[in-house]
């Protein structure tokens, strides 16, 4: 991140640095979009209880719970 911040800082920076740091800030957000979408299947995946923990566990959590969780808070 440093490394790149420096290239967009230093006005004589080359079109060589710039397309080579702008390069590896995409790979890194496509990496961090990938974890985030993993992640975020994961989750939903996940069964969640809303009673304090004795909810049924057993099927997946729906876009209708998880809807409800947000409205109950």
């Amino acid at each position: 991140m440093a490394g790149a911040e420096a290239v967009l800082a230093d006005q004589a920076t080359g079109e060589l640095a710039f397309r080579f740091a702008l390069t590896r800030a995409v790979e890194s957000l496509r990496e961090v979009l990938r974890v985030a979408e993993s992640r975020g299947a994961r989750i939903r995946d996940e069964p969640r209880a809303t009673d304090g923990g004795t909810a049924d566990r057993s099927g997946p959590v729906t876009d209708e719970a998880l809807r409800e969780v947000a409205a109950n808070g």
